[in-house]
């Protein structure tokens, strides 16, 4: 499972996380973070992460991050899990 947690603060980024579990049980553990960016004052909206297996342990990693009113474009990161 992945979820988003948007930066509180101009110190803290923003940032997509992995995380790990038995979905019957609802037994999730937080195992990493994916992907990390700084507050950007044009992108200030983000989320909505998902994934798609490209091969063995190799995924993409897909997010949209932009503004709230406006053109907010999707992403694409590379990442092994």
């Amino acid at each position: 499972m992945l979820t988003t947690e948007r930066a509180r603060n101009d110190r803290q980024p923003s940032r997509i996380w992995l995380w790990r579990g038995d979905a019957g049980r609802l037994a999730w553990q937080r195992e990493r973070v994916l992907l990390e960016f700084d507050r950007d004052p044009t992108h200030t909206d983000l989320g909505y992460p998902w994934m798609l297996s490209v091969a063995g342990r190799r995924w993409l990693l897909f997010w949209y991050h932009g503004q709230v009113r406006g053109a907010c474009p999707l992403w694409v990161a590379d990442v092994d899990l």
